[in-house]
């Protein structure tokens, strides 16, 4: 939804670009800059339009709006909510004790928190998925959480994770 209106600065700059707006004629540097500031919202909504979270062999890559990450199945400790800028989020918690966030595994927004468990079912196939690659010998065992990094609730909703 939000791609889709970013693309409305790009009809409205590619309408003078493309001279096709009423009255007379703009320049033709006039409809080089017009063209030119269609270029970064298209941009951004192709990457708005490719964001997920993609399942391969040796492990996942979590693309972002602006940057994707690739990780191997033996660097993922697990996947879980978390928070980033005060927004609920799904993350990959990373053995090394850091988290990489996926833009794709944002809640959506409701009125009443929580009632659309679709994320929740996520990352329970993501983990499903680990699990899998753990007992094909591709990912390490998980490790004993430390005191810095909480546990995602067993059950409820996830708000209750402790921000990072």
């Amino acid at each position: 939804m939000i791609a889709l209106l970013l693309l409305g600065p790009v009809a409205f700059f590619g309408v003078f670009a493309l001279d096709l707006g009423p009255g007379s004629s703009p320049t033709s540097e006039a409809r080089v800059v017009y063209a030119a500031l269609c270029l970064p919202w298209l941009a951004l909504a192709v990457r708005m339009l490719r964001i997920g979270v993609v399942l391969g062999e040796e492990g996942v890559a979590i693309r972002n709006v602006l940057r994707t990450r690739r990780l191997r199945w033996d660097e993922i400790e697990r996947f879980e909510m978390g928070h980033w800028g005060g927004f609920p989020t799904g993350v990959a918690r990373l053995r090394a004790g850091s988290w990489v966030r996926a833009s794709a595994l944002n809640p959506p927004a409701e009125l009443q928190p929580w009632q659309n468990p679709l994320i929740l079912r996520l990352l329970d196939g993501l983990n499903a998925e680990l699990e899998r690659a753990r007992a094909a010998g591709l990912a390490g065992p998980p490790r004993e959480p430390e005191s810095a990094l909480p546990r995602a609730p067993e059950a409820g909703p996830p708000s209750t994770v402790e921000p990072f």
